[in-house]
C-alpha cells in the first residue's frame, strides 16, 4: 500500500462529511468547498460553477469563485406563481457581471426555473446548454429573460451569456436534493 492511499481515503471521508454537514445548513471551510466542487462538477471551459441547495426555506449557493451564501426569498411572483412561494435573486459579485439570476423553484423544490435579468443596456443574449450543446436561446435579454427548460435534479445545465455575440460569462448550475 502506498503512503498516499490512506490520505486519499481520509480526504474522501472529509469531503463526504463536509457535504453532509452543508446539506444540514452548516458551512465548510473554503478548501473543502473547492475540493467538493472540483469533484462534483465536470471540467471544461472556464465557468462559474454553482451548487444549489434548499435549506430551511432558503436557497443556499455554493460557488468556488464567490464562496457559500444563502439567498432569502423575495415576494415577486412570475408566471402564475404565488407571491408567498418566493423566488431568489442572485447577482454574481464580479466586476464583469452584467446580469443577475432569478431562481423560481417549483413547490417540491425538485426543479428551478431560471430568469436572467440584464444590469446594463448592452445587447445581451443567453443560451441554456445541456450535454455540451445549446438547447434553448434567449436572443435579447431586454425582451425575454426566462428559460422554458428548468434546472432539475437530473440535469446540470450551463448558461452562456453573450454581449453582441461575444461570450462574456458561463455559469454551470447543479441542483442538489
Amino acid at each position: 500500500m502506498e503512503p498516499s492511499e490512506p490520505n486519499s481515503f481520509m480526504n474522501r471521508t472529509k469531503l463526504k462529511e463536509a457535504y453532509y454537514l452543508m446539506t444540514q445548513g452548516r458551512d465548510a471551510d473554503e478548501n473543502t468547498i473547492d475540493q467538493i466542487l472540483g469533484k462534483l462538477l465536470p471540467k471544461g471551459k472556464p465557468s462559474v460553477r454553482v451548487v444549489i441547495n434548499f435549506v430551511a426555506g432558503h436557497l443556499k449557493l455554493l460557488t468556488q469563485e464567490f464562496g457559500s451564501f444563502e439567498l432569502m426569498p423575495t415576494a415577486t411572483a412570475f408566471r402564475g406563481q404565488n407571491p408567498n412561494d418566493g423566488n431568489f435573486l442572485w447577482q454574481p459579485e464580479s466586476a464583469e457581471s452584467q446580469v443577475q439570476f432569478r431562481f423560481l423553484p417549483d413547490p417540491d423544490k425538485e426543479q428551478i426555473f431560471l430568469s436572467i435579468e440584464p444590469q446594463t443596456k448592452a445587447k445581451l443574449s443567453a443560451e441554456l446548454w445541456l450535454d455540451g450543446g445549446p438547447v434553448e436561446t434567449l436572443k435579447s435579454l431586454a425582451k425575454e429573460s426566462m428559460f422554458d427548460s428548468p434546472i432539475s435534479l437530473e440535469a446540470s445545465p450551463e448558461v452562456v451569456v453573450f454581449d453582441a455575440g461575444s461570450e462574456i460569462g458561463r455559469y454551470h448550475f447543479l441542483l442538489q436534493a
